[in-house]
């Protein structure tokens, strides 16, 4: 969860309407329709910090291993329902009668993955969740309330403790990136995909943050300025 496995592959191409989408088991071994190389340990685990997707895929099938469910299903149980994440999948493709979904564009601002308008995901846990701003906010709060709480939050405080501290030797917790210290100490984690780009960023002690999703392969420019504006509006820690 902190990238510190010493796995391989840091992400993965999306799908386009039409294409076969592999199992988890075939993304894994890099077998098509796959598109991925294998995912291999390539470093001896916890010597270095390498982002890895493939890192990521390891813990959704331990996920479906243990559950006995698909992802999509698990994640219903154990997170969306819980925190009334309503707008939340991890099903792909995702079908258009989920409503409302943002439509891919490209570099250009050009719709792209057409005709169906966006593309699919089957790396789930890598890279497939679909959602919206408020209902990850749902998210983020409750991980910075079980950082915070001595009872009651989403999770126990000893597990939220353990999200929020730096796993050596790299600068991420289980799961989000660690940043700054004492008031201007935050979470944080970006979104890739190829025609959506996104940023959270939370500051733990005040609880102040933002959540930013675009629907472009050029969005990050994007994020950078609404976040660095929001920074001096809003007086951020640090």
């Amino acid at each position: 969860m902190s990238h510190t496995a010493g796995t391989t592959v840091h992400g993965f191409a999306d799908f386009q309407p039409g294409e076969a989408l592999p199992t988890t088991v075939q993304i894994l071994e890099g077998i098509r329709p796959a598109k991925n190389k294998p995912v291999v340990v390539k470093y001896e685990p916890g010597t270095r910090y390498d982002y890895s997707g493939g890192g990521t895929t390891i813990q959704q099938l331990v996920i479906e291993d243990v559950t006995g469910s698909p992802l999509a299903a698990a994640a219903v149980t154990w997170v969306f329902d819980p925190l009334v994440m309503s707008r939340s999948t991890f099903v792909n493709p995702l079908p258009s009668e989920h409503g409302n979904i943002a439509r891919a564009h490209d570099g250009e601002g050009q719709p792209t993955a057409l005709p169906r308008g966006w593309e699919a995901m089957p790396e789930a846990a890598a890279s497939g969740l679909w959602t919206s701003p408020s209902d990850y906010s749902r998210l983020v709060i409750a991980l910075r309330d079980s950082w915070l709480a001595e009872s009651g939050a989403f999770l126990n405080h000893a597990l939220g403790q353990d999200v929020m501290t730096k796993v050596e030797p790299g600068n991420v917790g289980l799961g989000p990136f660690l940043g700054g210290s004492g008031r201007s100490r935050y979470f944080s984690h970006g979104g890739s995909n190829e025609s959506y780009k996104s940023y959270f960023r939370v500051f733990l002690e005040s609880g102040d943050g933002a959540i930013v999703f675009t629907n472009g392969a050029g969005g990050s420019g994007l994020v950078g300025e609404i976040i660095n504006a929001l920074d001096r509006i809003e007086g951020w820690p640090g």
